[in-house]
C-alpha cells in the first residue's frame, strides 16, 4: 500500500535474519519516526545457512510475520531469499546509501538526519 508523498524522501533499507526480538524493537523504533508515514520501507530477509538447524528456520520464519504484522512505514517492500545471501552481499546487491540492520533500534529520528541530504523538500515542521 502506498501513500501521498512517499516518493520525495530517501528509501529505508532494512537487513533481517534470524533474530525476531531485536527486529520488533527495530521496527517499533522506526515506525515512531515522524517521517515514517511518508517513507518507503525496503526489507531484505535473509534465508538460512544449509548447516543451521530447524531452530533457525523457526526463527527466520518468525521474522517473516512479523515484517508483515504493520504497515510499518508508509509503504513496506518485502524481498526474501531462499539461501542465505549474507551481510555483505544484500548491501552489495542493493547499492543504498542508508540502511539499518535489525539489531538497530533508533531513538532519534534518523529519518529527519538521513532526508537532509535528499533533494527533496522536508516537510516545514522538521527541525
Amino acid at each position: 500500500m502506498k501513500k501521498a508523498g512517499v516518493d520525495n524522501f530517501a528509501p529505508i533499507v532494512l537487513f533481517t535474519y534470524n533474530r525476531p526480538h531485536h527486529l520488533q524493537k527495530t521496527l517499533e523504533a522506526l515506525k515512531q519516526n515522524e517521517l515514517a508515514p511518508s517513507s518507503i520501507l525496503h526489507i531484505y530477509s535473509d534465508g538460512p545457512k544449509e548447516d543451521k538447524q530447524e531452530d533457525n528456520r523457526k526463527r527466520i520464519s518468525e521474522v517473516r510475520e512479523l515484517i508483515r504484522k504493520e504497515q510499518w512505514c508508509g509503504e513496506v517492500r518485502i524481498i526474501e531469499y531462499e539461501a542465505n545471501k549474507g551481510l555483505a552481499a544484500s548491501i552489495k546487491f542493493t547499492r543504498v546509501k542508508y540502511s539499518l540492520e535489525d539489531m538497530m533500534p533508533t531513538k532519534f529520528s534518523p529519518l529527519i538526519f538521513i532526508n537532509r541530504g535528499n533533494p527533496a523538500p522536508l516537510p516545514t515542521n522538521t527541525p
